[in-house]
């Protein structure tokens, strides 16, 4: 496991200069460049080697062929699109098969500069007309970006509850960190299957290298009703 790091980025700024500043049929193709410039000017100070997007060719107007290629114009970094030649249902049953589809299907869609008869074709006019309207303020919004710690790097992972000191008679002990021996060495996405198809059962303790999202997991398991620990 590792820790992710989110950045936060406060667009108001940005939504004002499009919305203001430009035919309401470019709103939506404007929004996302303003995004493309935030996210290359961030990665770069970041020191990061790309960007990855999560398009699907042709899904809604600013994913077209079209669109896609006056967008990259300008941009430093390699944009990735691992989901470029996915359906929607395809991404779906993507999202369901690696545990994140619950989670997503909960927040609501919301973008205030959405445009109900959007251009769907553009050239690279389009995008210099873009630029000047959106540039200063994705420079205003980069210098106020904040990163928010998910799991504080200095932050312990709370075990209270799920930590053992001993391994119980009969445990099935699970390392996640592939250091230990006489285990099972699982990836954390190995997990659920694991154990439903061993036995929910049973009882199992797990080495978690003292995770966040280690920890998290186990829990997890515990509140589905599987007697699951940690091991100190």
């Amino acid at each position: 496991g590792y820790t992710p790091k989110f950045f936060l980025a406060e667009c108001g700024k940005i939504t004002k200069g499009i919305m203001t500043g430009l035919d309401k049929r470019l709103w939506p193709i404007a929004f996302k460049r303003a995004l493309y410039l935030l996210a290359d000017k961030l990665a770069t100070s970041k020191g990061y080697g790309g960007i990855v997007t999560g398009e699907s060719l042709g899904q809604v107007s600013t994913q077209n062929l079209s669109a896609l290629k006056v967008l990259n114009r300008g941009i430093s970094l390699p944009i990735l699109r691992p989901l470029l030649g996915f359906d929607k249902d395809e991404i779906v049953k993507m999202a369901r098969h690696i545990g994140t589809y619950e989670y997503s299907s909960k927040i609501p869609e919301f973008c205030s500069v959405f445009s109900f008869h959007p251009k769907t074709k553009f050239t690279y006019r389009v995008i210099e007309e873009v630029d000047k309207v959106v540039s200063s303020a994705v420079d205003e919004v980069l210098g106020a970006v904040r990163e928010v710690k998910l799991y504080g790097e200095e932050e312990e992972p709370d075990l209270q509850g799920l930590k053992v000191d001993v391994l119980p008679e009969g445990a099935v002990l699970v390392d996640l960190t592939g250091k230990a021996e006489n285990a099972v060495r699982l990836t954390p996405r190995q997990v659920m299957e694991f154990v439903f198809k061993n036995g929910p059962d049973k009882t199992y303790v797990f080495l978690t290298g003292g995770d966040k999202f280690n920890v998290d997991l186990v829990r997890s398991l515990r509140k589905m009703g599987v007697k699951a620990f940690v091991l100190s």
